[in-house]
């Protein structure tokens, strides 16, 4: 498979939930389980598969971990792709910080 994103994923060694603002105002708490300088990989939380997450769809990160509060709280994305339970999203303007501050908030997170 060749890799198409521009930035490296970080993966999160531990729990993290953020609270997501899908379509139509349903918010939702989701396992985020790698991000990246312009997106994350998301999880629905178990016995929430049946919401209805498409391509295309916008979201808003209303809550996200304490560590990257500021950093993407009320970001906006774009779903990219859904598999199953998890889905990928694609912040509209990315984050304002580089990957080294990223990697630390994020090491931070799992502490």
């Amino acid at each position: 498979m060749v890799e198409r994103r521009s930035e490296p994923r970080v993966p999160l060694d531990c729990p993290v939930f953020a609270t997501l603002q899908l379509k139509d105002g349903l918010e939702v708490y989701c396992l985020l389980r790698d991000l990246s300088l312009q997106g994350a990989q998301v999880a629905l939380p178990p016995g929430e598969l049946s919401i209805d997450v498409v391509v295309g769809d916008d979201i808003v990160i209303l809550d996200p971990p304490v560590q990257l509060d500021g950093v993407i709280t009320n970001a906006r994305a774009q779903v990219a792709w859904v598999q199953g339970g998890m889905f990928g999203i694609r912040f509209a303007n990315g984050m304002e910080i580089d990957q080294q501050l990223l990697e630390k908030l994020i090491s931070d997170a799992c502490m």
